[in-house]
């Protein structure tokens, strides 16, 4: 029902913002549908149900067609990536983490990416980059039990206080390593670029949901500013 054609191709995005991270990086050919069905989420749930019975692969494959039908959703490759975790494939946890800053434009989405940068360094023993990656989450979601006992965890393992890098140190940390010193440069163009757009065509509503992405990402008054300026919708 729901299969692509010569000029069509079907998804199940959650929200506006998905669609457009995915017209921007996969600059499909062809006009997007939406599934009436929610595929994605079947598929997810599927998935965890096969990581819970310890097959790995088998919720590997299935998650990869959740992400056919969502291939925006950061929630299901964060799944996607403990399932490498699980089979010891440490390396391919981490390049999937980096593919999921592309897609991360909610602050404890950030949050995740980098504490999954901190867990993959933990098990490298590689102490200052894990503690680096975990106190960056930590800017992102702050009240984070897990970033928290990580850091305690790893002044454990590692004998001695590690303390957070300065900014210009995380810098070369994360220029080193490949991936964003905060959140995805893109997401954050794409989200002001928008509002910008939808501002100036009079859609209040939808410049406020773009341009409060870049606020809640950013914490810049200036994009503040623009928020408040905006006219009040109506009820």
């Amino acid at each position: 029902m729901f299969s692509d054609d010569q000029v069509s191709e079907y998804h199940c995005f959650n929200e506006f913002f998905e669609e457009a991270l995915y017209e921007y990086h996969a600059e499909p050919s062809k006009d997007l549908r939406h599934a009436t069905y929610p595929l994605d989420v079947i598929y997810t749930q599927y998935g965890s149900l096969l990581v819970d019975l310890n097959r790995p692969k088998d919720a590997e494959a299935a998650l990869d067609k959740a992400l056919r039908w969502n291939p925006a959703d950061v929630k299901i490759m964060f799944e996607r990536a403990e399932t490498r975790k699980l089979q010891g494939d440490m390396q391919g946890f981490f390049q999937m983490t980096l593919d999921a800053f592309k897609y991360a434009f909610r602050p404890k989405q950030v949050a995740r990416c980098f504490r999954n940068l901190g867990f993959y360094f933990t098990e490298k023993e590689l102490w200052e980059e894990s503690v680096a990656c975990h106190t960056m989450s930590l800017q992102f979601d702050n009240q984070s039990n897990l970033a928290m006992s990580e850091l305690y965890y790893i002044q454990q393992k590692a004998g001695k206080v590690i303390p957070p890098p300065k900014m210009d140190r995380f810098r070369e940390i994360s220029e080193q390593y490949g991936f964003p010193a905060g959140a995805d440069r893109d997401v954050l163009g794409l989200s002001y670029n928008y509002g910008k757009h939808f501002a100036e065509q009079g859609n209040t509503a939808a410049a406020r949901y773009c341009w409060e992405i870049t606020y809640d990402l950013t914490d810049d008054e200036e994009i503040k500013e623009l928020i408040d300026k905006l006219t009040p919708e109506k009820e």
